[in-house]
C-alpha cells in the first residue's frame, strides 16, 4: 500500500520515489475508520493527487525540498454517491467503483487442474507486478477453498492451526496462472485505477469444483 502511494506521488509531482517515505502515522485524528486493500489505494490515492497541487506550486516558486521540510500538505476525500443496503429507490450503488473478473479453469485428461486463465478488468494498474502477485494468490486461495481445504472442528475449536494439515494447496501442486489485466482507464479513481480486492478469489470456485465432482482424481484428496 505504501508503495502504491509513492507512486501515485512521483507521478503527480515529477519528483523522484527515492524523495518520499511512507509510513504510518495516527498523529491526525480521522473522522472514519480503518481500511485497507483497494479501498486504501482508492481513497488514499485520491487524497495524494488532491494535495499535489499545493506542493506543485511551492516547488514551482524556487522552494527547495529542504525549504518544505515540517510543512503538512494535506488531502481529505469525501464520497457519498453510494447508498445503504436495503436503501429504498430505485437507484441503488453499494460501492463508489467497481472491478470485474472472468476466470476459465482447464483441466487435463486426468480431471486435475492444468492451468488458469484471469482476466480482470482493475482500470489502470498502478504497480502491475504487486497487481498480477495479487491475483495469483487470491486464485491459490480460492482453488484451496474448492478442492483440497478443510477446517475440522470439535465443540467449536479447530482440531488443528497447522496450515499444512488444513489442507492449503501446496506450491508443487499450484498450476500455471495466467495473468490478462484490462488498461481500461477508470474515470473515477486516482490515476485511473479501480478499487480490486475480492474479485481474485471468489471466481476460481465455481469454475473448478463442479469438474472435480466428477473426477475421483481430485475427490476429497489433497494434490500431492
Amino acid at each position: 500500500m505504501l508503495t502504491v502511494l509513492v507512486q501515485f506521488a512521483a507521478t503527480v509531482t515529477g519528483l523522484s520515489a527515492t524523495i518520499f517515505r511512507p509510513k504510518v502515522d495516527s498523529t491526525y485524528a480521522l473522522a472514519c475508520g480503518q481500511t485497507t486493500g483497494s479501498r486504501a489505494t482508492f481513497f488514499g490515492g485520491k487524497g495524494v493527487v488532491k494535495r499535489r497541487r499545493k506542493l506543485k506550486d511551492d516547488l514551482d516558486r524556487g522552494r527547495s525540498i529542504a525549504d518544505l521540510v515540517g510543512r503538512v500538505y494535506a488531502g481529505d476525500v469525501y464520497i457519498d454517491d453510494t447508498t445503504p443496503l436495503g436503501a429504498p429507490g430505485p437507484r441503488v450503488k453499494t460501492h463508489t467503483t467497481f472491478g470485474y473478473a472472468t476466470q476459465v479453469c482447464i483441466l487435463d485428461n486426468e480431471g486435475r487442474v492444468a492451468n488458469f486463465i484471469a482476466a480482470h478488468d482493475v482500470g489502470r494498474a498502478v504497480n502491475p507486478d504487486l497487481c498480477r502477485g495479487q491475483i495469483e494468490g487470491a486464485i491459490h486461495m480460492g482453488l484451496g477453498y474448492a478442492l483440497t481445504e478443510e477446517l475440522p472442528c470439535e465443540d467449536g475449536m479447530p482440531v488443528t492451526f497447522s496450515l499444512r494439515e488444513l489442507g492449503v494447496l501446496r506450491a508443487r501442486d499450484m498450476p500455471a496462472v495466467e495473468v490478462i489485466s484490462s488498461r481500461i482507464r477508470s474515470p473515477r479513481g486516482p490515476s485511473a485505477p479501480r478499487a480490486w480486492a475480492r474479485s481474485g478469489w471468489f471466481p476460481p470456485r465455481p469454475p473448478s469444483r463442479p469438474p472435480s465432482r466428477r473426477s475421483t482424481a481430485c475427490v476429497a484428496t489433497p494434490c500431492r
